[in-house]
């Protein structure tokens, strides 16, 4: 622990030069993406927070607070081993009904986990969060923190079929028809950000058929020094963004760099309900380097 003076200290936003936030759809590679980023000296290791996924109601311009967000963050607190007694006194007040407030609230909660971390640049991961980029741009925006999004995109047939597996650990399993809506929903949105500053994107054939080139690639983007010697920590640092009870996040099988699943069986493809009112194949191709139709 490191990188402050006194205990409201570690909240002070001034600590942090950069906030980056991993997005996509579920089973898409984001675990492997942070895992590897968190190898840098300067990054921040940490959970999944949901925060804003799960304590924001959004539907269309309508933006309300689902919850009171002090239980959330003294558990995310816990979970990275932060020291309760040290728990900024802001992160433990009440906050009102305004949705800004609690999305302030949750902004300040990531940055006093990093300062704690002793880390100049926070490194969140909630695939979820794809849906909120506005909400998280404004709250560090009024901190004067940068922020940048690394969208990693998996093809459907593969991202359905690692969903299926790995619901089956979830609360709620999913069916073939809710994992693709839900990752056409997500490509749809990842798409209109093609172009837009502050905006990155991964494909994860790239990061694990060519880890080395896409791996220099983000962190050129980045501005990190990311090589294999600190890239070998990759297992040390699975076991601090992973929960004990996330079991479908597995460790990689060889390498630094996990290998591909299985992709669906042809009787599974011909189950998958046909793609409807997106293009996918123009985020997929812009990802892979090809020209945009």
């Amino acid at each position: 622990m490191s990188g402050f003076k006194n205990i409201e200290s570690i909240s002070e936003a001034s600590n942090i030069n950069l906030a980056i936030f991993i997005v996509g759809s579920p089973r898409s590679g984001t675990t492997l993406m942070q895992s590897i980023l968190a190898c840098a000296p300067s990054i921040t290791a940490i959970t999944e927070s949901h925060f804003f996924s799960k304590g924001i109601f959004k539907c269309g311009p309508i933006v309300l607070p689902k919850r009171f967000p002090q239980q959330a963050l003294k558990e995310y607190w816990h979970d990275n081993g932060c020291s309760p007694e040290l728990m900024p006194s802001k992160l433990k007040e009440r906050v009102g009904l305004n949705a800004s407030k609690h999305c302030d609230r949750y902004a300040d909660a990531l940055i006093s986990v990093a300062n704690y971390q002793g880390k100049k640049i926070l490194l969140e991961k909630t695939p979820r969060h794809l849906h909120y980029v506005t909400e998280i741009q404004s709250a560090f925006s009024r901190r004067s923190i940068p922020v940048k999004f690394i969208h990693v995109v998996r093809e459907m047939d593969d991202v359905i079929r690692s969903i299926l597996k790995a619901s089956q650990h979830w609360r709620k399993p999913r069916d073939m028809n809710n994992a693709q809506k839900r990752w056409e929903k997500d490509i749809s949105i990842s798409a209109a950000y093609i172009g837009v500053e502050d905006h990155i994107f991964c494909s994860y054939s790239d990061l694990v058929d060519s880890p080395d080139q896409e791996i220099a690639k983000i962190a050129a983007e980045l501005e990190i020094s990311l090589d294999k010697n600190r890239l070998e920590k990759r297992t040390l640092i699975m076991n601090q963004i992973v929960k004990e009870n996330e079991t479908w996040k597995t460790e990689p099988k060889a390498g630094y760099i996990q290998q591909k699943e299985k992709t669906m069986t042809e009787r599974e493809h011909k189950s998958v309900p046909p793609k409807k009112f997106f293009d996918y194949r123009r985020i997929i191709n812009f990802v892979n380097n090809k020209e945009i139709k």
